[in-house]
């Protein structure tokens, strides 16, 4: 069988191979007796058909017959469809993962005016109240940030929204809807053992004409981002169909008007927005808060600290925080956003202790969040294998002496890491043990600090902005290498000796460029 056609823009010609198992329309096929006569599948098929149709989002022509069929088996599952983690989605669930998959694909290509509100919109992200009104507002989009640049528009499931940008801004722009970003297909044994939510829920498309309608299953958030290079000018888009949503701009918005009005607009999420962070809250968390003034200048000050031992330019855009009952991976993710869970979005607002530890964040911060900021500045440079967790925690370590006065060496990490390194290098010390230990591996680096100071780190970092592309380590011995000469270059120590106690493969020629100094061994060791 072979599908003929030209179809423009971001579709794909229907031109392939019969024998592409993978091919849209067969791909539609046999999902579609897969479920109808509801056949068992393997976990790594069902897994793959689940990545062949998130490999064609936006990318086949609509067809109504398909979109039909897929919405009657959808509706055949009655309650299924009411998808959270009390009624999760198990693997074990093919059918209904299969044609969740396929309805999730033909939604992205259907026209706008097709496009229905799906029955779990109202557990998550969950639906717009009865006091929403529709508004036309017209937004500047900054064109010379990175980035997605909040609205404080919501998108009601199922309804149409029109973006209407001039002619020549057109192209320039994406349009977001949806902060939901983590795609949760496939499903895996470590981390997406089951769907709490649908797997797929923050949808693009750009504004390439004078006039652009949309509509979303699931609703969401309303963001606009530069297509390329940022450009020095402004573009303005006219929204018409959208829900005010609770937004609160640091500098911008009255915080009276704000605990009067604008935090009780009956939207499912909000968010707070200040010059360095953005926090995405649901309504029950926004409403709570009374001085977002007080949240985003914590926040702020903790994002000051971070470009300063990372010795980088601040960022053009504002780092998020997206609460989720499902992230992708672990209970918190870097990234952007960096995606945390619901159960602590009180907490990330200032607005309740830290489910884990009883802990008031503005007193003793959040070694979670502090962390995943610090995932977004580390550089593969100077993080070879066995420091993912490691290097990381330097701009936790830093962020935490800086905001409450924690001095890395009287942390409780490493105080139990202290403990760890005496008896691993009393046993010869197995660098293999020491890149499968966070804890161990980061008090070798607190040692450091403790002797040489943040000052040496952030000159160390800083003479890795200089580095040319062609001077750049690529192995796993040139990055160690490169970070024992540097660093003995900045502190005018000879680390090697160090290094090679705690058992770090360095090779004689590093070693060697290292002996131009005094030898250095932390007094302990």
């Amino acid at each position: 069988m072979v599908f003929n056609g030209d179809f423009t823009g971001n579709r794909i010609p229907l031109a392939q191979s019969a024998g592409n198992k993978n091919h849209p329309l067969l791909l539609a096929d046999r999902v579609g007796r897969i479920v109808e006569t509801r056949a068992r599948v393997p976990e790594n098929e069902l897994n793959g058909l689940l990545t062949a149709m998130l490999a064609y989002r936006n990318r086949i022509p609509h067809d109504e017959a398909l979109l039909r069929k897929f919405e009657t088996h959808y509706d055949s599952f009655g309650k299924r469809r009411d998808i959270s983690s009390k009624n999760p989605v198990l693997k074990t669930d093919a059918g209904f993962l299969l044609t969740i998959g396929m309805l999730n694909l033909l939604y992205q290509s259907a026209p706008y005016e097709r496009i229905s509100r799906l029955k779990d919109a109202e557990i998550f992200p969950g639906d717009v109240g009865p006091a929403a009104v529709e508004t036309v507002r017209t937004v500047n989009v900054d064109l010379s940030k990175l980035r997605w640049q909040s609205t404080g528009l919501y998108a009601p499931a199922g309804r149409l929204v029109s973006f209407t940008i001039a002619p020549g801004d057109a192209k320039a722009v994406m349009l977001r809807v949806g902060a939901h970003s983590d795609v949760l297909f496939p499903l895996d044994d470590r981390y997406r053992k089951q769907l709490n939510r649908w797997p797929d829920l923050s949808r693009t498309t750009v504004l390439d004409g004078a006039e652009t309608i949309v509509a979303s299953p699931h609703g969401g958030l309303i963001y606009f981002e530069k297509i390329g290079k940022p450009e020095n000018r402004t573009a303005r888009i006219k929204v018409h169909g959208a829900v005010e949503a609770p937004y609160f701009r640091l500098g911008k918005t009255d915080t009276r008007k704000w605990n009067s009005k604008i935090r009780h607009y009956d939207a499912p999420w909000g968010e707070l927005a200040g010059d360095r962070i953005i926090l995405t809250l649901p309504a029950a968390t926004i409403r709570k808060i009374d001085n977002p003034e007080k949240i985003l200048r914590y926040w702020d000050r903790v994002l000051s600290f971070y470009p300063q031992l990372q010795q980088e330019p601040p960022k053009n855009y504002e780092e998020r925080f997206v609460t989720d009952v499902q992230p992708k991976i672990g209970y918190m993710h870097a990234g952007y956003p960096i995606v945390i869970r619901m159960d602590v979005s009180d907490f990330t607002a200032g607005v309740a202790l830290n489910p884990a530890d009883r802990t008031d964040l503005y007193k003793a911060g959040s070694w979670g969040h502090f962390h995943e900021l610090g995932h977004n500045c580390q550089r593969g440079e100077w993080t070879f294998d066995g420091t993912t967790e490691v290097t990381v925690n330097l701009f936790t370590l830093y962020a935490m002496e800086k905001m409450h006065g924690i001095i890395p060496a009287e942390h409780p990490w490493h105080k139990e890491g202290w403990v760890k390194l005496k008896k691993y290098v009393a046993k010869g010390s197995p660098f293999e043990e020491w890149k499968k230990d966070p804890q161990l591996a980061l008090t070798t680096y607190i040692l450091l600090q403790k002797e040489f100071g943040w000052e040496a780190f952030k000159r160390v970092f800083a003479s890795y902005q200089k580095l040319s592309a062609g001077e750049k380590p690529k192995t796993d011995q040139e990055k160690r290498d490169l970070w024992v000469i540097l660093f003995s270059r900045v502190v005018e120590r000879d680390l090697g000796p160090y290094y090679t106690k705690i058992g770090m493969p360095v090779s004689a020629g590093a070693l060697n460029e290292a002996k131009r100094y005094p030898r250095w061994m932390p007094a302990s060791l």
